[in-house]
């Protein structure tokens, strides 16, 4: 692998991220852990967290950045029916 350029370049590229992607993952555990566990969906600053039937937390950053800015809010949230 000494010999592989291209190799050695996307090796130290990882070595080089992978503390942001240990922070990144240690932040979305952080943010979950601040939704109670009745709460189905939070909204807020850009991302939406959904709670799956099984209970399971899901984190996505929203699409769209053409829409009109999310509100300011810890979250608003929506009690399940």
């Amino acid at each position: 692998m000494k010999d592989n350029k291209e190799m050695n370049i996307l090796i130290d590229s990882l070595k080089e991220v992978k503390p942001y992607v240990t922070m990144q993952k240690q932040i979305v555990t952080d943010i979950k852990s601040l939704v109670p566990d009745d709460c189905r969906k939070a909204l807020g600053n850009g991302i939406t967290l959904s709670r799956s039937k099984k209970g399971t937390l899901t984190l996505r950053e929203n699409a769209s950045r053409l829409s009109p800015p999310t509100p300011h809010y810890i979250f608003k949230v929506e009690m399940p029916t």
